[in-house]
């Protein structure tokens, strides 16, 4: 897989801040294998035949160049100006992991180096309002010097640290902490300044700094960065180990080509991700509009019309589950507002089938039929009478019902809503079960999961779940999460940070589950809770709770309607779903084959 391959395809890996940091990654890597300045190289061989000493000049021979810096460096030596150092292992065969171009080396990174330290600390962070910038670990960013929260120190404390003090074009590098591996390339322009001891000082002899600075960036050694790091706490990654690290060096002028080839791909990966982000927001932003227009529709004729829009062109108008997300709660809140039934009413009405006094279409005969029920059952000591409610106010009908539609309140609905049984989760019982909020995932109970607990005959009688009952958080971050109880098959308690609605037999009860997941809903839910850090709702909050209830028959409808619909938006998911997985192939090949060793590719062809 050639760099070709890798740029022809740019457009359709960027799409994500994740892919952007694997391709700068990737950029890296082919950069210190050479694969990036392969056509460059057969440029400089033609050179060669009209100038075969170029070949041997440290411009095009890393092994020239290698040897002009041994002698730089014995200079600095007998200057006075750095001390030898200890020397350091020949390379084995075995350590290193790619084959180079030919005009390559391998090379130790102490041994192309006047400085490799760390800085320290002013004693008890002797630190002044002006003076000397004195960089921390926080100061030191990939793309540079940060001088957000930056410290400094006075010239009399800088006079005590001298070995200390960067210098311009200097290499900075992060050891210790969860920065480790950042690392910043200081300026030319740069005056002067100090560091921590949690930040080393590189000083390079003779290179292309800044192409240094991008290997160590690349993956060649930010993996031995974080293998070599010692300790657990803040150690930090010693000087022994850095000088040890292998770097592929290739000549000064190909340093240069490959910072440029670099420089000009990282541009080309940043603006099309900047222009996947622009298409994808704007996508976002008509699909959210689409969104609130279906909400908000002022009449069917309108609802229609942006329905349709939203159907024909969602595949284009979104990349996000997120938006998915968007239309299953506009679906719903379309749901309890009567507006996906629509069609429905019409058919009834021109059967004449809308009795006034038939609670299946006509939702004040349902109420009446339910109240008329209830109070046989408070009668025959089945339920207690509830506490009366107040009036629903005209603020907390929130959009205008069809017409047989009524505003009720959720206790109206129920024959019971009441708190769970507080017991502790027994794993080796499992004749009785406790349902517990985290049991459930999905909208769906993994009853074979759930655990068991200790009862007595009348926590049966008052905490046995039965089918069509609803479940509701009540407390944290779950805080208003519903199940609704369905074909269940063994005999289950519900905990204590549930409560649990009892809808009146007559009542479609996914409806009133639907009512319960839309944005409606919801906005009632955080106005009655309370509890910044853990959010809570008590049950007379939820029996207050306003509920847009249809006729029974047109309950059925908006739940047949509503399965269709998320039907669809699942088939959406998983095209969703498809296309990410398509990419990240696309990556992981990608990543593959750049990461392969010339002997792997050999193998494999």
């Amino acid at each position: 897989m050639t760099n070709n391959f890798l740029i022809d395809n740019f457009k359709h890996l960027t799409t994500t801040p994740e892919n952007v940091e694997q391709l700068k990654k990737l950029v890296l890597q082919m950069a210190v294998q050479g694969k990036l300045t392969t056509k460059w190289r057969e440029e400089v061989k033609t050179r060669f035949i009209a100038s075969p000493e170029l070949a041997q000049a440290p411009d095009y021979s890393a092994h020239a160049l290698l040897e002009k810096i041994k002698s730089e460096k014995e200079q600095l030596i007998k200057e006075g100006k750095i001390k030898r150092q200890k020397n350091l292992p020949p390379i084995a065969d075995e350590e290193k992991p790619f084959e180079l171009p030919e005009s390559w080396e391998w090379e130790r990174l102490g041994n192309i180096c006047s400085k490799i330290g760390s800085g320290s600390t002013p004693k008890g962070s002797n630190y002044v309002r002006e003076g000397l910038p004195f960089f921390r670990s926080q100061n030191i960013h990939n793309n540079g010097l940060v001088y957000d929260d930056i410290k400094y120190i006075s010239k009399q404390v800088q006079q005590k640290m001298k070995g200390t003090i960067v210098k311009p074009d200097d290499i900075l590098l992060n050891i210790t902490g969860g920065s480790l591996g950042r690392s910043a390339h200081v300026p030319l322009f740069f005056h002067e300044g100090n560091v921590s001891q949690h930040v080393t000082i590189i000083r390079p002899i003779l290179l292309k700094n800044d192409f240094l600075h991008l290997q160590i960036l690349s993956p060649l050694l930010q993996k031995p960065i974080f293998d070599f790091t010692t300790g657990a706490g803040r150690e930090g990654l010693p000087k022994y180990n850095l000088e040890k690290f292998l770097v592929s060096l290739p000549p000064l002028a190909e340093q240069q080509a490959i910072v440029s080839k670099v420089e000009k791909l990282f541009t080309q990966i940043d603006q099309l991700h900047a222009l996947a982000q622009k298409r994808l927001n704007y996508r976002e932003k008509s699909a959210k509009a689409l969104f609130g227009k279906i909400n908000h529709a002022k009449n069917d004729t309108e609802l229609q019309e942006t329905w349709h829009t939203l159907t024909a062109h969602f595949h284009t108008l979104t990349q996000s589950k997120e938006s998915v997300k968007q239309l299953r709660q506009s679906i719903l809140q379309m749901a309890v507002q009567g507006k996906i039934t629509a069609k429905w009413r019409e058919h009834v009405k021109t059967q004449s089938l809308a009795s006034p006094d038939d609670p299946n279409y006509n939702a004040r005969a349902l109420l009446k039929k339910i109240k008329s029920e209830k109070e046989q059952l408070i009668k025959e000591g089945k339920i207690k009478r509830q506490k009366p409610l107040p009036p629903i106010a005209d603020e907390e009908k929130t959009f205008e019902l069809p017409h047989k539609w009524s505003w009720v309140r959720l206790s109206e609905l129920s024959n019971k809503l009441h708190y769970g049984f507080n017991a502790s989760a027994k794993t080796d019982i499992k004749d009785v079960r406790l349902l517990r909020i985290t049991d459930i995932q999905n909208n769906k109970v993994d009853w074979e999961a759930v655990p068991g607990c200790n009862y007595s005959k009348k926590d049966i009688e008052n905490y046995q779940l039965s089918e069509n009952d609803i479940l509701i958080a009540r407390t944290g971050g779950t805080i208003g999460k519903s199940y609704l109880v369905k074909n269940i098959d063994v005999i289950s308690l519900f905990a204590s940070y549930l409560i649990r609605v009892v809808p009146n037999p007559e009542l479609f009860p996914e409806y009133l589950k639907y009512y319960i997941e839309s944005p409606s809903y919801w906005k009632q839910l955080y106005d009655y809770a309370w509890g910044a850090g853990q959010p809570n709702v008590n049950g007379t909050n939820l029996s207050k709770l306003v509920v847009s209830l249809p006729p029974l028959e047109e309950q059925k409808a908006i739940v047949s309607k509503v399965k269709q619909l998320m039907s669809w938006c699942d088939d959406l998911e998983k095209k969703i779903e498809k296309r990410d997985a398509y990419q990240e192939k696309m990556m992981q090949a990608v990543v593959k084959q750049t990461f392969k060793t010339e002997k792997e590719t050999v193998e494999m062809e």
